[in-house]
Order: C-alpha cells, then structure tokens, then sequence
C-alpha cells in the first residue's frame, strides 16, 4: 500500500499540556507512526545512520517510519489533491518523473535568479514571474516543515499517471543523510492513486472511530481531560475531509505564463 500507517496505542500516547493540566484532542489521539512505500523504497523513512545516532539518545528510537500524528499526512494530502489530480502539461512532465527528476533543480534556479536582482529590479512584472516559476510545483508538494529536516516530496498527474517526486539527497542534520529514498520517482495510473486515497481514508476513520468509542465508553486514564462529545462530533466532521477535497476546484495556472517564467529564470 502507497499509505503504510499505524496508531499508537492509547497507553502510549503523550497527552498535550503539563500536569495537572493534561488533554488530548482527535487529532492528537492519531498518534503513530507513518511512511510512504513508493516500490523497493520507503518515503518518511530514516538512513540506518541517522536512526543509530539518535537512538544514542533517545533509547527505543527506529527510525523505519516517522513519529507524528497520522492525521498530518492525512491533512496534507487532502490539501493538495485537488491540484495533485489536475493533469500538468507534457513540458512539465520531465520535470517530475524519472531517477534524477529535475524539479528541485528548476525551484533552485528560480531562487537563485530571485536572489540575484536588486530591490529595484524587483518590481511587480518580476515578481510576478518569479511567482510563476515556483508556485505551480508549491501546490503539489507535499508540507513536510513540521519535521526537522523534512523530505521534500511532490505529487502530479500526467494524463492517466500519477507521479509521486522526492529530491532529499542534500538534507542534512549534523552532516548526516536524513531520508533514506535520497531522490527519484513512483509512477501508478490514477486511477490507483484515487484507491490508495480512498483507502488511507477509510482505514484511518475506521481505526479512529474503533477508537472514540473506546475512550468515550471506558477512559482509563482519567488524569487526561478529554471532551468526549468534541470527539464524537469531530469524528463525524472528519469524514468530509475527503469528499471536499475531491469536490474542490484545482489552482487556474496560466501555463503558458508558466513556461515563459520558467525560461525567464533559466537565462540568469
């Protein structure tokens, strides 16, 4: 499954706040663990040496999946659907696809050309190719900030093929690889990324509903506020997550505008 995910059990699970004022929230009671599988590689997995140096200090550490609340990945990916299943035009598909896609190579060039021009030059016809150059491939990157040194990872669609991206060669903590997929790409029809969706969905709103049940019906850990008709409710909110997601209008790109931003850039 493109989605591997578990939660943690509810004994295990840090409350939020310091005593005696401990809480937590759905969101947080999704505690667990995550990660991606794109083929032979994982995605949201640490090198063996990033994983030995900080189980050196924090004893019972693996770094095979990443330790976060597995509604993040959930959220995010919702987020970005509308524009991740909106077909990007065939010049714009080399850039994503591939053992070395380029992708980050065009974001760094548009960086570095942003960078170079003096505050006079940056006025609005600039800017405005500047924002071209980048925001097309914002809106399907997939938000990793809140992880210390997060993967950089995008998603597109090119007709009838979905195509997930990571470039994570250059990510360093202390002069250590983070991620252990350091760069390339998955490709599946669409058509399966839609069931692999719809199947994270179904499977984290079952396990969660398993779950508000248990904690409304026998709490055991009473030191822990929790508001149990929020739960109830939200359990119920949630579930339209998805079904907004894929009712939502993607970003209108002006992809000529697009091209020639690019090439803009390109001519530092």
């Amino acid at each position: 499954m493109l989605f591997d995910f578990r939660l943690r059990p509810l004994d295990e699970i840090t409350p939020w706040g310091e005593p005696p004022d401990l809480s937590l929230s759905w969101f947080g009671l999704t505690d667990g663990l995550y990660r991606l599988e794109v083929g032979d590689e994982h995605l949201f997995s640490y090198t063996d040496e990033i994983s030995a140096s900080w189980a050196a200090k924090h004893p019972g550490f693996s770094g095979a999946y990443v330790d976060y609340q597995v509604v993040r990945l959930w959220e995010d990916v919702c987020s970005i659907l509308p524009d991740v299943l909106s077909p990007i035009p065939p010049a714009f598909a080399a850039f994503f696809s591939g053992k070395n896609p380029t992708i980050l190579a065009q974001l760094v060039t548009a960086e570095k050309w942003w960078r170079g021009l003096d505050d006079s030059e940056r006025e609005e016809t600039n800017e405005d190719t500047y924002r071209a150059a980048i925001t097309w491939a914002a809106s399907r990157r997939l938000d990793s900030l809140y992880l210390k040194g997060g993967p950089r990872i995008w998603m597109s669609t090119f007709v009838d093929t979905f195509t997930i991206t990571w470039d994570n060669s250059d990510i360093k903590i202390d002069e250590t690889e983070v991620w252990s997929a350091r760069r390339g790409s998955y490709s599946m029809p669409r058509s399966k990324f839609l069931e692999e969706v719809r199947s994270f969905n179904s499977r984290l709103l079952a396990q969660m509903h398993e779950r508000v049940q248990q904690v409304c019906a026998d709490w055991r850990r009473p030191e822990i506020r929790i508001d149990f008709e929020q739960l109830r409710r939200e359990q119920i909110e949630r579930a339209e997550t998805l079904p907004r997601a894929l009712a939502t209008a993607p970003t209108s790109i002006d992809w000529e505008s697009v091209q020639a931003a690019i090439q803009r850039v390109a001519n530092i």
